[in-house]
């Protein structure tokens, strides 16, 4: 296993509390994957380019000047090498992952993740496709 996400160095901060973001990423692909395909082994994923996130927020109480984030999202691009029993194969990626429930609010916290493969990636990447999954999720 030879994972890359250094596109996430400078920005760890931005997943907000989340211990292990890495293997957060990669449980949430196998898992995607081999749902679809059983017995799909993730031999790596490479993230490229910039991230895209989008946060949402309330002001806290005793600092109006502050704001406690209460939920999030980020969609990055990736090259996913999976491997099957007939064939191995890299897979031109999109993940999405949006988190709610964040900031000791009234609601427990919750996550769910998208992948979007071949032509579906280029799409998924799109700022308004981001922003249509967050408000969906955040609001369900």
């Amino acid at each position: 296993m030879s994972d890359d996400f250094g596109i996430f160095d400078e920005s760890q901060h931005m997943f907000f509390g989340l211990s292990d973001p890495s293997a957060w990423i990669r449980e949430s692909i196998e898992s995607m994957l081999s749902s679809q395909v059983p017995d799909t082994d993730v031999e790596s994923i490479a993230a490229y380019g910039e991230p895209k996130w989008l946060t949402l927020g309330r002001k806290k109480e005793d600092d109006p000047n502050k704001v406690i984030v209460t939920a999030f999202a980020v969609c990055f691009r990736a090259t996913v090498r999976a491997r099957t029993p007939r064939a191995t194969e890299d897979l031109e990626a999109t993940f999405t992952g949006c988190f709610k429930g964040l900031g000791g609010g009234s609601s427990e916290p919750s996550s769910r993740t998208w992948l979007d493969l071949h032509a579906d990636a280029e799409t998924a990447f799109d700022e308004e496709a981001l922003q249509a999954r967050f408000l969906e999720f955040r609001y369900a």
